[in-house]
């Protein structure tokens, strides 16, 4: 049987009720991307009754894009068979696994602006073409090798559904929740009441935030004049101290811009130590600056002489112990100050739809290093801190 690709007016057409497949805006962005570069060459595949049975994510990039019409194929499926097609259509392509040696020399071939519509960001083609093992490639490529069973997560952010999951959940400023071991609070991080309230007595070895850059992102106070900026990190700063024991540490991120706010805030309660720098891959390239690739955690303490640094949980290999020398110790050593992790974009596993989201790979470390049991997390953002708290046996508590 031939069936017939026709233009069909989108207005005609409907989403299945069903359709388990979540489509975030990075994945509808690079398909309006795709549709400009090359046309519609994949139909949209429609049940008996203009149900979408194939092409959620096309018909939503086309409507983006402003389109009235898209190509479809018409099939006479209905009812259970239509059920079925959508799932065998989604779960037949998630089966085939890549070969990694093809794909890096497909890639390598292909020029910048064509590989990004691939969906491979740059971090993941660099890690390819090296033979790194990347976790979030691993999920697209594997090695042939059968998959041992796991629990099925879906990490996908659900930010299209804001405004219903509100309705359900009806989330509000002072609303507390205790989560296992963690504790988080919707409130303002400069309010002492608030941290006060998210605390309920207990003082942290250590707080780990990642306040606003003030660089203009599209989110509340990250567009500030330098006098605002300035009272809203003491304000943030202060909320937190009475929250603290004598000998905890204070790790602040920032970018170079504010650098002096942070250090003058930060030295009016507490000692610096040292300005730690974390290098990642995937900076945006600038034709008239330098490229951004790193940003700056402040590693500060409370007292001068009495505070935490559990050396042995951060140790790292030495670059003897790498050469095979034999007279050097088998403990590694205390890591620089610097680290090299990627950036979270692209197709990362770890990653949710937030702005400014820092991996566990440059959270982790520090939670080890100067916490003993309860970390605070004023500016809890994403919930890296959270999740770092869960994995290495502290308590989070956030705002």
């Amino acid at each position: 049987m031939v069936m017939q690709i026709e233009e069909v007016r989108i207005d005609e057409i409907s989403n299945h009720p069903s359709n388990p497949k979540i489509h975030p805006e990075k994945q509808i962005r690079l398909i309006q991307e795709s549709i400009k570069k090359f046309g519609y060459t994949n139909p949209v595949i429609l049940s008996a009754d203009n149900i979408i049975l194939a092409g959620h994510a096309r018909v939503k990039a086309a409507i983006e894009l402003g389109q009235d019409t898209i190509p479809c194929i018409r099939t006479k499926l209905s009812g259970a068979e239509a059920d079925a097609y959508l799932l065998t259509d989604n779960r037949l392509s998630d089966i085939a696994p890549y070969d990694r040696d093809i794909l890096a020399e497909l890639l390598s071939d292909l020029p910048d602006d064509l590989a990004e519509l691939t969906g491979f960001d740059s971090v993941q083609v660099e890690a390819l073409l090296s033979g790194e093992e990347i976790p979030d490639i691993d999920r697209f490529i594997s090695d042939s090798q059968p998959e041992e069973p796991r629990e099925e997560v879906d990490a996908e952010p659900q930010i299209d559904r804001a405004a219903e999951l509100n309705k359900i959940w009806k989330v509000k400023t002072g609303d507390l929740w205790q989560l296992g071991d963690h504790r988080l609070i919707c409130g303002d991080c400069t309010d002492p009441a608030v941290v006060e309230r998210v605390m309920m007595g207990e003082k942290a070895d250590l707080v780990l935030t990642d306040p606003p850059y003030n660089v203009g992102k599209d989110f509340e106070n990250d567009n500030l004049n330098d006098e605002e900026y300035l009272k809203f990190i003491k304000s943030a700063i202060g909320a937190s101290i009475n929250a603290l024991l004598n000998n905890a540490t204070l790790m602040v991120w920032c970018c170079e811009k504010e650098l002096f706010t942070i250090n003058r805030v930060l030295s009016s309660v507490s000692t610096f130590r040292r300005l730690i720098v974390w290098v990642y891959t995937g900076g945006i390239s600038l034709e008239t600056n330098y490229s951004k690739q790193c940003e700056f955690l402040f590693y500060n303490t409370l007292s001068e002489s009495d505070f935490i640094f559990n050396a042995d949980e951060i140790r790292i290999e030495s670059e003897r112990m790498r050469r095979g020398d034999k007279k050097c110790g088998k403990d590694g050593k205390v890591p620089p100050n610097w680290l090299e992790v990627p950036r979270l974009f692209g197709n990362f596993k770890e990653r949710v739809d937030h702005p400014t989201q820092k991996p566990l790979g440059v959270i982790t470390p520090f939670i080890k290093g100067h916490s003993l049991n309860y970390v605070l997390d004023p500016f809890l953002g994403s919930g890296t801190t959270l999740i770092a708290c869960e994995n290495t046996g502290r308590k989070c508590r956030g705002v």
